[in-house]
């Protein structure tokens, strides 16, 4: 049995990603580590490479959300 995801956006991938951050924040430095899978895999509609409709919308996410963890870790 498969199951089909709707309805991505890069501001939903924002906030997942944002609470990913934050959980990985109060770990260990030796364990702070995120994979974030499929940079391309077009045929599944898991990918963050730029596209027509969001532009470089998960990129610039991804940028924004690193930049605003690192300042959390580094007070």
């Amino acid at each position: 049995k498969g199951f089909v995801l709707t309805g991505s956006t890069p501001e939903c991938f924002r906030i997942h990603l944002k609470n990913i951050l934050l959980q990985v924040a109060s770990k260990a430095r030796e364990k702070r580590i995120v994979m974030l899978k499929s940079w391309n895999e077009w045929a599944e509609g898991n990918y963050v490479e730029p596209d027509q409709k969001f532009g470089h919308g998960y990129l610039d996410i991804i940028r924004d959300e690193i930049i605003r963890y690192d300042k959390i870790i580094n007070k």
